[in-house]
């Protein structure tokens, strides 16, 4: 039996479980992929028209990678000059570059693992959807309900190309035969709903609106990558301080919709420390006033106005 070195058998080892992985399960063949350790990060595209990401979970994928490395290999397959299209694993790759933006210098984080299988544009379209579809009990009806609206325009174009099967057959059956074909059992009736839910979180975004909200934040709201409420809260600061929590939010890409309520949670705390320092000032020079108006200082009554008005505005602040 001819020899193997360690790394072959580590590859070995891995590819092979790879096919018993959540590959297999969702109907991916991989057994002829090729086995890469490190594949560049920059060599990778991503797949067009790849449902969006959750910030969020890549977060925390980031954190468990970072502990324990990238357990399960990614699928890509070869393009020209060099290249890879991803087709399952786009969290993973995110959170690897998340990992690398925070320590450039660490040799980990400049490839991941990854099956190279060779497919044609249908096999790798097949693949993708199994996959999705294989996560969707995980989703939330919203997130499905993207899912299904994706698939809904492949639905649209199957009953063009293939009317004899499609024909007559309402858009939302058709998904829900895509869905099980790849493994997911679903009425046509859920796919209606999941849908509706979906067209509802978005016109509510859309329709949520922040007097004061800068730009890059409402395009932020938007993309659903804030909630409606931090959108409020950071409303209600000035335009440069919602462009300097702009800059840093843009820096630390992937640490999501927590990362930003702890931002919101400390400049909160500040501008409440500020306010209690103005506060107890306004009252100091208040006193200090009344004191000189009793040994016959003559005050001028915009300046006990003003200081009234700040103790007014303090003691609201302080009472939200």
């Amino acid at each position: 039996m001819a020899e193997m070195n360690m790394a072959e058998m580590v590859k070995g080892v891995l590819t092979n479980q790879v096919s018993k992985s959540p590959y297999a399960a969702a109907g991916i063949d991989v057994s002829g992929a090729r086995y890469e350790d490190a594949l560049p990060l920059e060599a990778i595209d991503p797949w067009p028209g790849n449902r969006d990401l959750s910030e969020d979970a890549i977060e925390r994928l980031a954190g468990d990678i970072d502990e324990n490395g990238v357990l399960q290999p990614v699928l890509v397959r070869p393009r020209a000059y060099g290249r890879y299209q991803l087709v399952a694993g786009h969290h993973r790759v995110e959170a690897v570059k998340l990992l690398a933006s925070r320590d450039p210098s660490d040799a980990r984080w400049r490839g991941v693992k990854a099956l190279v299988l060779e497919m044609d544009d249908d096999e790798a379209e097949r693949a993708v959807l199994s996959t999705n579809v294989y996560m969707i009990p995980a989703w939330t009806p919203e997130e499905r309900g993207a899912e299904w609206m994706r698939l809904s325009e492949k639905a649209k174009a199957l009953r063009d190309e293939d009317p004899e099967r499609y024909g007559g057959k309402r858009i939302n059956f058709i998904v829900a035969e895509l869905a099980e074909e790849a493994g997911f059992k679903v009425s046509g009736a859920t796919v209606a709903r999941d849908k509706a839910a979906f067209e509802s979180s978005r016109k509510k975004v859309a329709e949520t609106t922040f007097e004061g909200l800068i730009d890059p934040w409402v395009s932020k709201l938007k993309s659903g990558a804030i909630k409606p409420a931090q959108a409020k809260r950071i409303s209600a600061m000035g335009p440069e301080e919602q462009a300097s929590l702009f800059g840093r939010f843009a820096q630390k890409r992937g640490y999501g919709k927590r990362w930003l309520d702890a931002a919101l949670a400390g400049s909160g705390a500040k501008r409440d420390a500020e306010g209690e320092r103005a506060l107890a000032k306004a009252v100091e020079d208040l006193d200090v006033l009344s004191a000189l108006v009793e040994n016959g200082y003559e005050a001028d009554t915009t300046m006990i106005g003003v200081l009234i008005a700040k103790i007014r505005s303090g003691a609201g602040r302080r009472g939200r």
